[in-house]
């Protein structure tokens, strides 16, 4: 796929790399980047100045502006909770970019994922709410009833805010990893500059093939970033046992095998091996991962989506999610058209952005939240 060999490639290369095609190559290739959500890499790599690439010429001062408004959101927010001491990070789009990639504007963000401690996390929503941040997840007995791990607000920038409170929106993820989060809030470390206090690097790599694993694993971007972490890697026989430990090996082997497919990712096989953990795993992703290819949409399913999101906290437990989501899937029809959740309309009873202001149940779930170790 030449649009995977542009992204891991050295960025001086792209416009070698595309100097063969024509106008209605281009816009597809700039198309499919869309769809893997790496238009900026394109965008901050190529020769806008060459008419095939006018679409990206148009949008990268977009890319830009994204950026340094979510940054202004980073401090607004970061004044805010350090005014009382919340200890709280930065999780993917600015810390990734700012920490991994060659040049932050290869690394495109909109929103801004913030993590906070559980027993914070009420005295957070409330106190942001007062300096005119507005919550617009409001179904509140839906949110009581689904205890997600995160609240989405809108800040007085604009800027969409996932305030996590766990880094597992689901209760059955909560479950199978147990990732406290105060541990994470402990061990954090801080980009320089922008001064972004950011995962560990352990966590933030196992962090990385959990989220790419449990969202398909089939997008570009997921992999880039992932790409991008291990190549910081200087030892893997201190990097291995502590993904282990967060039980987060199945995931990392999955998905780092699909970056080093895609991008040649510089892990060794033994390491690879020694994450996959049990031979039902290992035997399971050289199954289904050998001909590996990224669909032109990374919401369609199949095969090597249902495999990532099955992956566990072991080789047993992600080899039977796989036999148990592939018997759904086949019963379902093996749909192979995306439908969109009902979570996203606002006009339906389904969704956390639909109104329902229940100030008791908003009570109970926050309440809940504090309880959590």
């Amino acid at each position: 796929m030449l649009l995977a060999g542009l992204v891991g490639s050295e960025p001086r290369e792209a416009p070698v790399l595309t100097a063969a095609l024509d106008r209605a190559q281009a816009a597809r290739l700039v198309t499919l980047a869309r769809h893997h959500r790496v238009e900026a890499w394109l965008a901050g790599t190529l020769d806008l100045s060459d008419p095939r690439w006018q679409e990206l010429a148009a949008q990268r001062p977009r890319f830009l502006a994204d950026q340094v408004r979510t940054l202004a959101t980073v401090r607004d927010l970061g004044s805010s909770l350090d005014a009382f001491s919340a200890p709280w990070l930065v999780i993917k789009g600015p810390a990734l970019a700012h920490r991994l990639y060659p040049n932050v504007g290869l690394r495109h963000y909109v929103d801004l994922d913030v993590l906070v401690g559980p027993a914070w996390f009420g005295k957070v929503l409330e106190h942001l709410e007062g300096q005119g941040y507005r919550t617009i997840d409001r179904n509140w007995p839906l949110i009581e009833s689904l205890r997600p791990g995160e609240i989405r607000m809108r800040g007085p920038r604009g800027v969409l805010i996932d305030l996590h409170w766990s880094l597992f929106n689901a209760p059955l993820m909560r479950q199978a990893f147990r990732w406290s989060t105060s541990e994470l809030l402990a061990t954090r470390t801080v980009v320089e500059p922008p001064g972004l206090p950011v995962l560990a690097a352990e966590p933030e790599l196992a962090h990385l093939g959990l989220h790419a694993a449990l969202s398909g694993a089939n997008a570009l971007v997921w992999l880039l970033d992932l790409h991008l972490a291990a190549m910081s890697v200087s030892d893997w026989s201190r990097t291995v046992p502590a993904v282990r430990a967060l039980a987060a090996g199945p995931a990392l082997a999955l998905t780092l095998g699909r970056a080093r497919r895609l991008f040649g990712t510089p892990v060794p096989g033994e390491v690879l091996r020694d994450l996959a953990g049990g031979l039902a795993w290992r035997a399971t992703l050289a199954s289904v991962d050998r001909n590996l290819r990224l669909p032109v949409s990374p919401s369609d399913p199949s095969a090597s989506r249902l495999l990532a999101r099955s992956a566990r906290r072991s080789s047993s437990r992600s080899a039977a999610a796989v036999a148990r989501n592939g018997l759904t899937w086949v019963a379902s029809g093996a749909r192979r058209r995306y439908v969109a959740p009902s979570w996203t309309d606002s006009r339906s009873p389904d969704s956390a952005l639909y109104d329902v202001r229940d100030d008791q149940a908003r009570e109970r779930y926050l309440e809940m939240v504090g309880n959590q170790a």
